[in-house]
């Protein structure tokens, strides 16, 4: 298909990139609620967690934070956002060079961690509401797998093109993106939106659970261990409503996902037209993030770039 890189948009016309434009993700059967637990994750100690930003754990701007299920949270504002940004921007070259292999190792690598804290996590899921921790973090872990699976084996093909000639499809990685994860489930649905884009080679600037954040601020602690490059993955905590039109804004990001609210997604897309950034808005209960992931994110992953190449008689 044809189409073009931001300047023009992201539509696509003819061939199978173009009937994309026409088809929508069929919405699953997504069963997942929070629990409100008595359980806690330390003895006692009160702690406010931090934002991780450009590979280190900071401290909010504006200095305040929220409630939410399991704890208080660092409450992250514009600067945050624009720190993120800058530290996303900064790995995405890099991210996006290194092969394919590469990436899945250091995804096998963040599943091997994720496993050996096992029992912590699943204490931590319980003290952040899920109502299913083990299961949880077996989807968790399945999901990290899958999408290391495919870091090397998405590639590109070779088409026969009606005109004396071959067309080469290569899947690019989008650049720097911004990612709204769902309230629930508060791990799988954090590690299901982000990976698909870490594994296609995008950075992500993720907003976490805004019910729910206590996994995924966990899991910042194995990100640390794992060989993960500063930058490629950044994730803020905060209020979802006051970071949608500052994320939709910014015109360092090429792309956002919102998992949310119906009208969340509407502000993200609105927002997003100054810079003609790719959005994708599938609204919260509209995917089974403990099922098998479906090949759509990876296809909303990666740009499609064709090269046409003719040749003679």
């Amino acid at each position: 298909g044809f189409g073009g890189y931001r300047e023009s948009g992201y539509g696509r016309e003819g061939g199978k990139e173009g009937l994309y434009e026409y088809v929508k993700l069929t919405p699953q059967s997504a069963n997942f609620s929070l629990q409100p637990s008595s359980k806690g994750t330390s003895a006692g100690l009160d702690r406010t967690h931090k934002l991780y930003v450009g590979g280190k754990q900071v401290r909010p701007d504006g200095g305040f934070s929220f409630p939410a299920l399991g704890g208080e949270f660092a409450l992250a504002n514009r600067k945050d956002v624009r720190n993120a940004v800058e530290a996303a921007d900064a790995a995405a070259s890099g991210w996006a060079s290194a092969t394919g292999f590469l990436r899945s190792q250091i995804l096998y690598y963040f599943a091997e961690n994720l496993v050996a804290g096992r029992d912590a996590m699943i204490s931590t899921l319980s003290a952040g509401g899920s109502n299913a921790p083990e299961q949880e973090l077996e989807a968790s872990v399945a999901t990290i797998l899958h999408y290391a699976a495919w870091a090397d084996k998405y590639d590109g093909q070779v088409h026969q093109a009606p005109i004396r000639g071959l067309v080469y499809t290569r899947n690019e990685a989008l650049g720097a993106s911004a990612v709204f994860a769902p309230n629930a489930p508060g791990l799988a649905g954090f590690l299901g939106a982000c990976l698909p884009l870490i594994a296609m080679g995008s950075p992500v600037v993720a907003i976490a659970s805004e019910k729910a954040p206590l996994a995924a601020m966990e899991l910042v602690r194995i990100i640390e261990a794992s060989d993960i490059p500063s930058g490629v993955w950044n994730v803020l905590t905060g209020v979802h409503s006051e970071l949608e039109g500052t994320i939709g804004d910014h015109l360092g990001l090429n792309a956002v996902w919102h998992f949310g609210s119906i009208e969340g997604g509407h502000r993200i897309q609105k927002a997003s037209a100054g810079n003609l950034k790719q959005t994708w808005s599938a609204p919260e209960g509209t995917v089974d993030w403990l099922a098998t992931p479906n090949k759509e994110f990876l296809r909303r992953a990666t740009q499609v770039k064709n090269v046409w190449v003719p040749y003679g008689a």
